[in-house]
C-alpha cells in the first residue's frame, strides 16, 4: 500500500524557523478513530517556501479568532507569526488550535498565542447555535493547505539542499590550487 493510500491524519504541524515537527496518526481501519497508530517527525530539513507560507497565511485568522477589532487587524498582522497548528479529529470532523508568536515592544520574548479550539462544523447534528463557534470557510481552506504541505513534507517534498556547494566553490577559485596560474605560459 502506498503512503498516499493510507488514511493519515495530521495532528500537529510546527515550524520554529529551524526544525519542522509533524505529528500524525494512521487509522488501522477506515473510520476507526479509537485505535490509530501515531507517529511524530522532527526534522532539520528545511521545508519548501509553500509550507512556511501556508502557516503564515493564518495570521489574519489568528486575529479574528482572538477578537481583535477590525481597525487594528493590519497592525496585528504585521506583528504576528503563526508557528503551528494542533488538529483534532472526532467522527471525521476536524478541529484546530493555531499557535502564533506576537512581537511585543517592551519585551525580548514574544507573546505566545493559542487560539480557542474550533471545529470545522458542529459535532452534533442540528446544532444551529454551534455553527457560530466553528471555523470560517476561508480558515478551513487555509488549514487544509497546511495539512497538504505537511503531507508533502512527510512524503519527502522539502527544500532542495545544494548538494555540490563545495565543488562549486572550488570551481569558482575558492579552494587552494584551483585558481588561475599567476604569470607564465599556461
Amino acid at each position: 500500500m502506498k503512503a498516499r493510500e493510507l488514511d493519515r491524519r495530521i495532528t500537529k504541524v510546527k515550524w520554529d524557523g529551524k526544525k519542522v515537527t509533524i505529528a500524525y496518526m494512521i487509522l488501522r481501519a477506515p473510520g476507526d478513530d479509537d485505535d490509530p497508530d501515531t507517529y511524530r517527525l522532527t526534522s532539520g530539513d528545511p521545508p519548501k517556501r509553500a509550507f512556511i507560507e501556508a502557516l503564515h497565511a493564518l495570521d489574519l485568522d489568528v486575529g479574528i479568532a482572538c477578537d481583535i477589532p477590525e481597525l487594528y487587524l493590519n497592525n496585528w498582522i504585521a506583528s504576528v507569526t503563526p508557528r503551528g497548528v494542533s488538529f483534532s479529529w472526532k467522527d471525521g470532523i476536524m478541529g484546530a488550535v493555531i499557535t502564533a508568536l506576537k512581537t511585543l515592544a517592551d519585551s525580548r520574548a514574544p507573546l505566545v498565542i493559542n487560539t480557542p479550539h474550533k471545529p470545522e462544523k458542529p459535532y452534533s447534528a442540528g446544532d444551529s447555535e454551534g455553527e457560530r463557534y466553528c471555523l470560517q470557510a476561508g480558515t478551513i481552506e487555509k488549514l487544509q493547505a497546511v495539512i497538504d504541505r505537511a503531507l508533502e513534507y512527510l512524503d519527502g517534498d522539502r527544500e532542495q539542499l545544494r548538494l555540490f556547494a563545495a565543488q562549486e566553490k572550488a570551481a569558482a577559485g575558492g579552494a587552494p590550487g584551483r585558481g588561475k596560474k599567476k604569470g607564465g605560459a599556461g
